[in-house]
């Protein structure tokens, strides 16, 4: 166990005497774990096959579950039912009683990219789920992105538990502008009736428009993080009811039930049908402007973040070889830099992996 001294307040008159602050978890420890969620999270990696992907996440709780011990969780149990910490389902009871359960749930967190403070998580029914909280901190780091606006319209009631939210996201990606929209059916020029995309939010008893409006941010910022990285991620959030696997109001299936129809079928053609709509409108190509993506990524986590994203968009194996081989180039300068805080793979990068 290791302390941290407070340095003594001085009034010119008379010195306060020192606290001594008992910590359960000392530097190195903190490194090693940092470490691990650096090479082990989702953006590390993104761009790896599916069996790399799955014995890389394999190691991380593996590693991860060994590194974090009965004393370090004994403070990670006192973060439940706090903003300052992480909220759970059960809450009014005190938390969760089982640690086995919150550390799973803590280490999937952290691998998923949430922070373990600032309600970055939830976990809800023994399961982890990001939060609003989390998406909003993700697309303000994004590379090149600022001037984040998010403009809902009013709420619109449907049925008795359910409404249904419009939704413009604007920002700018290194300075060119983006638009993303969830809106209602609405006609083309050439006749074509487009699907109802509003968001869909469940309205439990009580919940105000503020109330509605917040739970549509969270779902809104959670689809345009999807959209810029390719990561899927779980959905869910306390006091959102996902703990009930009751089906929604008929009303509202039946509102996303054509949506839901177009996206399964897009699947189901494979990768080639979705690959137009991988790459932005505004890119000309996976290249333009990443050299000025890279140079803002001052950790390996950002570089990973920025390949996955290049990576979706490429269309031919040399757009792919040139992304990967200007990331890697990204990785060495800033190893150099600050070191390889023990990197645990010998072998390089994820995309030098999948190459």
């Amino acid at each position: 166990m290791s302390t941290v001294a407070e340095q003594p307040r001085t009034n010119g008159a008379s010195q306060q005497p020192q606290t001594q602050i008992a910590l359960r978890v000392k530097p190195n420890e903190l490194a090693t774990i940092e470490s691990i969620v650096e090479q082990c999270g989702m953006s590390a990696v993104a761009s790896e096959g599916h069996f790399g992907r799955a014995f890389k996440l394999a190691a991380g709780i593996r590693m991860l579950s060994q590194a974090i011990t009965k004393e370090m969780m004994a403070d990670i149990m006192a973060l439940q039912g706090s903003g300052l910490g992480f909220r759970t389902d059960k809450d009014k009871e005190g938390g969760y009683k089982d640690e086995g359960t919150v550390k799973l749930c803590f280490i999937e967190a952290m691998l998923l990219g949430a922070y373990p403070v600032g309600n970055e998580f939830n976990i809800i029914a023994d399961r982890p789920y990001l939060t609003k909280e989390f998406y909003t901190r993700k697309l303000m780091e994004f590379p090149g992105l600022t001037n984040l606006t998010p403009l809902p319209a009013v709420p619109v009631m449907a049925g008795d538990k359910g409404a249904l939210v419009s939704f413009v996201v604007t920002c700018k990606i290194h300075g060119q502008a983006r638009r993303f929209e969830r809106l209602p059916p609405r006609k083309l020029e050439d006749g074509t009736l487009t699907e109802d995309e509003r968001i869909a939010v469940r309205v439990n008893a009580g919940m105000g428009t503020d109330a509605i409006i917040g739970k549509a941010t969270r779902k809104m910022y959670k689809w345009v993080y999807e959209q810029l990285t390719g990561f899927k991620t779980q959905d869910g959030e306390v006091g959102e009811n996902t703990i009930d696997a009751a089906p929604a109001p008929k009303k509202l299936d039946d509102l996303t039930e054509q949506l839901n129809a177009k996206r399964q079928s897009q699947t189901e053609a494979g990768p080639n049908a979705l690959a137009a709509g991988d790459r932005p409108q505004d890119a000309a190509s996976p290249l333009s402007g990443l050299d000025d993506a890279l140079a803002q990524c001052v950790r390996l986590l950002d570089v990973n973040g920025v390949e996955a994203t290049r990576l979706s968009w490429c269309k031919t194996d040399e757009e792919r070889k040139e992304v990967q081989a200007r990331c890697e180039q990204r990785r060495s300068q800033i190893r150099e830099t600050r070191g390889t805080k023990g990197d645990l793979f010998t072998k390089g990068s994820p995309s030098a992996q999948g190459a």
